[in-house]
């Protein structure tokens, strides 16, 4: 994997990275870009740590449905995605929280990209599981309109930001038993999205605790419904799930 690093405009703070490309790229395509954000236990400062079996299944199982790049950023210990706060994870009140360096620096690390590779505008999508749950739902909210397809794992967030994501292809995912973060916390925003007439997809796991996102990796359809999605139009495959 090739690896480089975004500097926050604002603070100088740098955020290193890793970027998977297909060996059969080629500069004269359009490619799908998939940003992931990695979970509070793959912190750390040697931008490797995070290279986990998460990110493997996006470059390898997800690559078999098509080829994609695939932007891992390596959020240093210590810090998050977002200032949500910590134990118990509860979904938050966005307003009263600024988003920070590390948020700006992954923004600036996909435009970096972007600007480097033959990217098909498109085709940005995000996911990211437990801590990274909780980024994906913040960006998303955050930043509307900047992707084309979600799929948080295991986040919190804020349901009162659900109307500027409500077109957004979402497929999100949570475990019944979590008793680290609330499954409550996703059932909120999914209701929330519903309320408003969202397509959101849902899967909850009745027999998985904190690690929803193994099990949602493993699944080929997963990959089917997440690339056929295009920014500015509402998910061709989109169906209620629980």
């Amino acid at each position: 994997m090739r690896s480089g690093t975004a500097r926050d405009p604002v603070s100088g703070f740098e955020l290193p990275w890793r970027l998977f490309v297909p060996p059969t790229y080629d500069e004269n395509r359009k490619y799908p870009l998939v940003l992931f954000l990695h979970s509070g236990d793959a912190r750390g400062d040697d931008n490797v740590r995070h290279l986990t079996e998460d990110v493997g299944e996006w470059t390898s199982r997800a690559q078999r449905v098509e080829p994609a790049l695939v932007l891992a950023p390596h959020c240093p210990g210590g810090r998050k995605w977002a200032d949500t706060g910590g134990r118990p994870f509860r979904n938050y009140d966005q307003r009263q929280v600024k988003e920070n360096e590390v948020g700006r620096a992954v923004r600036k690390a996909l435009e970096d990209v972007r600007g480097q590779y033959s990217i098909d505008p498109e085709r940005l999508y995000i996911s990211g599981a437990s801590m990274g749950g909780t980024g994906t739902w913040d960006l998303i909210t955050r930043h509307p309109g900047s992707f084309a397809a979600a799929v948080p794992c295991t986040g919190v967030s804020d349901p009162r930001r659900a109307e500027v994501i409500v077109e957004l292809p979402i497929w999100a995912f949570h475990g019944a038993l979590d008793n680290a973060n609330s499954v409550e916390n996703t059932r909120a925003m999914v209701s929330a999205l519903r309320s408003l007439g969202s397509g959101v997809r849902y899967t909850e796991y009745a027999d998985v605790a904190h690690n929803s996102w193994a099990r949602a990796y493993a699944m080929d359809e997963l990959y089917r419904w997440l690339f056929v999605q295009r920014a500015h139009r509402r998910d061709p495959l989109g169906q209620r799930r629980k």
